[in-house]
């Protein structure tokens, strides 16, 4: 699954049923490991993407004052 095919919201709502889904079912060990491995993955994806949403806000908040300096020159 490549982080690019999934939105951040999906990955998110995915994960929560994941969880919902672990607390409320009973399921045999390796329907368990398979789950925590998904919820994993879409953690990761999650992770990354709130990194570049970081990164980018911190990017414009830096020209803003950039731009901000130059004119108050």
């Amino acid at each position: 699954m490549a982080s690019k095919e999934i939105k951040y919201s999906d990955a998110l709502r995915q994960i929560e049923e994941i969880i919902y889904s672990l607390e409320n079912d009973n399921y045999d060990i390796d329907e368990t490991l398979k789950k925590v491995k998904k919820a994993s993955e879409l953690l990761k994806i999650c992770k990354s993407r709130l990194y570049e949403v970081e990164k980018e806000i911190e990017d414009i908040l830096e020209n803003m004052d950039k731009e901000f300096d130059e004119e108050n020159i």
